[in-house]
């Protein structure tokens, strides 16, 4: 596998082309600059019923409005029990087709995602020796997907885990490392990972095998995409469990291979054919996953997500000095006057900072300031709170308290029209700091 030092090479190389700002100064934030989207809920209709005898009645004495809406949802349900009888289940064979079945009946409509999980298991110890289907196939390890995506929400970290990884080597290797397949009837057998992703990958690339062996030597665009996707959730898992090492090697092996993809595709010259190529692989990934919808993780693959993705990790790590070319190669590639830069470059600055680059890290805060307020939405709303409190942080320890002040109360305004809060929160509690600091001065 390339080095870390590599990765960071490759992510610098590009990430040059950004200009600098124009140099000032700063200091890392003491509150988490993450960016969460909304969380809305719609009403929901429910039909209701009258008391009157015959069907005739009830016609007669509802509202036009609620029969139709009570037809609504007779329809809906009548779809959903269509759609739950004619999903891509379907493409399984009967005996695992059932097990599918009741399983996704339990996990949305029985409300028992225990009896869900048994129902999965069985299902995907069949079909991992099933003669009509392969290992790293569509079926198998949508399958694995799935029930891992069930375990995370459950708040079963260490079970996502070990579904996951299993994935991870079916698609790489072609069958799971260090188990076989007949370990898979009794239970799915933990994968040995002891070894960790090094046994998984050499040279940016997936292990090689022999021809007809263990699965295709090179993934085409699809399973590319799906084993980056579950590379960086393995990431996110392995950090949130506090097994950084692992982490560390999930989320550079997924950066390495869209780094090689992208600078494949780049050697062409044509940015808007690599966006259609990316486009029709995971239109492809989609029409692949045989359940009723993708997990949005999965869907989040491109290049850039994977580098603020590592450098996050790095930056929480307190490694600035890794996370600096990874958020500077993100930058590059997206628009500069977007609500996404406005984060990046918050990102950027708090590198800086933590570097100990004030008058850079100042120089990005301000530039990032600037895009986000001339655009428009919750992205660029939080990313210019977050910012306004960050240079307040920068000029307190400066030794310029007035200034200093003065963001903290923007950063509270800010937040307190933009409904952000944190942000409210924390310019709070640093004003009262201040204050406090300043009486105990005083004589």
């Amino acid at each position: 596998m390339h080095s870390t030092r590599n990765i960071l090479r490759a992510a610098s190389t590009v990430a040059r082309g950004v200009p600098s700002p124009a140099r000032t100064s700063f200091r890392s934030p003491h509150f988490t600059r993450s960016f969460i989207p909304l969380k809305t809920s719609l009403p929901v209709s429910r039909a209701f019923s009258t008391t009157s005898d015959s069907p005739s009645n009830i016609r007669r004495h509802l509202p036009t409005a609620a029969f139709v809406l009570i037809l609504g949802g007779l329809s809906l349900t009548g779809y959903g029990l269509w759609q739950f009888y004619t999903s891509g289940v379907n493409a399984f064979p009967e005996p695992i087709r059932n097990d599918l079945r009741k399983a996704l009946y339990y996990q949305n409509y029985g409300n028992d995602r225990e009896k869900a999980v048994g129902y999965y298991r069985t299902a995907l110890s069949a079909a991992m020796v099933h003669p009509d289907l392969r290992v790293d196939g569509p079926e198998v390890t949508g399958i694995m997907i799935q029930l891992g995506t069930m375990f995370q929400d459950m708040g079963r970290n260490k079970d996502a885990i070990d579904v996951l990884v299993m994935a991870f080597e079916c698609l790489v290797h072609g069958r799971t490392m260090g188990t076989g397949n007949d370990s898979v009837k009794d239970g799915l057998t933990q994968p040995n990972q002891q070894d960790g992703l090094g046994s998984y990958v050499d040279e940016g690339q997936s292990q090689p095998q022999e021809q007809g062996q263990h699965g295709p030597r090179v993934m085409d665009g699809p399973t590319r995409l799906k084993t980056v996707g579950i590379a960086q959730k393995l990431g996110d898992l392995y950090h949130a469990t506090r097994q950084d090492q692992q982490a560390e090697r999930f989320y550079l092996w997924s950066v390495e291979q869209l780094l090689k993809s992208h600078d494949e595709k780049a050697q062409g010259g044509d940015q808007n054919q690599e966006k259609l190529e990316n486009a029709r692989d995971q239109e492809t990934m989609k029409k692949q996953f045989n359940f009723d919808k993708l997990p949005s993780w999965m869907t989040k693959t491109d290049l850039g997500a994977s580098l603020e993705a590592l450098g996050g990790f790095y930056t929480s790590k307190g490694v600035y000095s890794n996370a600096l070319p990874l958020y500077m190669r993100a930058l590059s590639l997206i628009d500069q006057y977007s609500c996404h830069a406005a984060v990046l470059m918050c990102n950027i600055s708090d590198a800086l900072a933590g570097m100990k680059n004030m008058e850079e890290a100042t120089g990005w805060a301000e530039r990032g300031l600037k895009v986000g307020i001339a655009g428009n939405g919750q992205e660029c709303d939080e990313g210019c709170g977050v910012i306004l409190y960050n240079l307040g942080m920068l000029h307190e320890m400066r030794g310029n308290p007035l200034k200093a002040q003065e963001y903290y109360k923007q950063s509270t305004q800010h937040g307190l029209q933009t409904g952000f809060n944190q942000c409210v929160i924390e310019s709070n509690k640093a004003l009262k700091r201040m204050r406090e600091s300043n009486e105990g001065t005083q004589p």
